[in-house]
């Protein structure tokens, strides 16, 4: 759970804040004595997802690697979700989208199109 203790204008540092004067929260490690560190994830899921940076076909045909998740366990990323690319569920950032699917070498599955600036899930579509 966030660290409910660190906040600005009565809003969790943790959760609510998305930027800090332009520059994305996830890109920001730590403010004044807040360490981002401080802020435990609710969740951090192993999921087996492919992974590609051009479009969601590619993605529906990549290898499946672990990566990780904020949903609930055994449940699938939805709208709003966030899919990290390691085992501390932290944001590396960047520019442009993701794309990640369950599909697996299997004949359907689903496809994310995350933001790489915050990792969060915005469209949802079937391989």
């Amino acid at each position: 759970m966030a660290n409910t203790t660190s906040q600005v204008d009565g809003l969790d540092i943790c959760t609510a804040i998305v930027n800090i004067n332009g520059v994305a929260a996830a890109s920001i490690q730590a403010v004044n004595v807040w360490n981002k560190k401080s802020c435990a994830q609710a969740d951090c899921n192993p999921i087996e997802l492919g992974l590609s940076t051009f479009n969601c076909a590619r993605a529906c045909v990549a290898d499946c690697r672990t990566l990780y998740t904020d949903a609930a366990e055994d449940t699938l990323p939805s709208d709003g979700s966030h899919i990290y690319q390691n085992s501390e569920c932290e944001c590396s950032g960047g520019e442009g989208y993701l794309y990640y699917s369950n599909k697996c070498g299997g004949r359907s599955g689903m496809c994310w199109t995350v933001r790489a600036e915050d990792c969060s899930v915005f469209r949802i579509e079937s391989c």
